[in-house]
């Protein structure tokens, strides 16, 4: 093979190409080696966020409630704190709930109590077996989350898609439960009335017409869980938020036709 000066400058221009991009690499290397744990957090979440919106195409207002690298515990103050702001709902009354409801709303319906309990889940697939063996379990939320689809046909507007369970309720401290589940691309939002839930959780406690609180941990029988199949989405669907996940302006929901539904 003879060398032409067309393919002698090519190999010069890879070549160099190769050490400008090893260069930048070693600046971005002794850079990030100078961040402090914050700034490289942030860094993170940044680089996480950008995949999120520009990699799977979902809304910048979805990535807290479902991506952002921080514990579950501070998603849920996160979560209690925008939801309480953006439905109108006040501060709670005391450590036992999340929230209250305006004391005019509670009358102009006539609610039976003001203490609201906030609960969200986010949608994901399940990891396959296939997905596993390929990427481990570190699945990113983008490719696990699930995207609701709007479908005019159906009873509400979009297909219903089941999955996530609604967790630490505790019927006997609040009067209500603002539920949500939460995809990629937006949220459903539950009103849930806790006279309508099982008092006592356990498969052996369920209450004929009424919510069953399913057992989340020993020993605990006024805790539980809450799953979400069809037939829950059904009777206590509140609304559905595209491209957001909060809802806004709780009061101007009709609260009071969930009172005595039976499940």
């Amino acid at each position: 093979m003879y060398l032409t000066f067309g393919t002698i400058d090519g190999i010069i221009n890879t070549y160099a190409k190769q050490a400008a991009t090893s260069r930048k690499t070693k600046m971005i290397s002794d850079n990030i080696k100078n961040l402090t744990t914050e700034e490289y957090r942030l860094l993170q979440s940044t680089q996480d966020r950008t995949r999120w919106t520009e990699f799977y195409g979902l809304p910048d207002a979805m990535y807290y409630p479902v991506q952002a690298p921080i514990s579950s515990k501070r998603k849920g103050d996160i979560w209690e704190d925008k939801i309480r702001a953006s439905s109108g709902l006040l501060e709670k009354q005391d450590e036992t709930h999340d929230a209250t409801l305006d004391s005019a709303v509670v009358k102009l319906q006539n609610l039976r109590g003001a203490r609201v309990e906030i609960k969200y889940t986010v949608i994901a697939k399940g990891d396959s077996t296939k997905a596993i063996e390929k990427r481990g379990y570190a699945l990113e939320a983008g490719a696990r989350t699930k995207k609701l689809v709007k479908n005019p046909l159906a009873t509400k507007g979009y297909n219903y898609i089941g999955g996530g369970t609604f967790q630490q309720i505790h019927p006997d401290k609040a009067d209500y439960g603002l539920f949500s589940a939460v995809f990629g691309n937006g949220a459903v939002h539950y009103w849930v009335p806790y006279h309508l839930i099982s008092t006592t959780a356990g498969a052996d406690n369920f209450t004929k017409g009424m919510i069953p609180l399913q057992s989340q941990h020993r020993g605990h029988t006024t805790e539980g869980q809450i799953s979400r199949p069809e037939k829950f989405h059904d009777l206590f669907l509140l609304d559905i938020t595209w491209e957001t996940p909060f809802l806004t302006d709780l009061s101007k929901y009709d609260l009071s036709k969930y009172e005595n539904l039976v499940y």
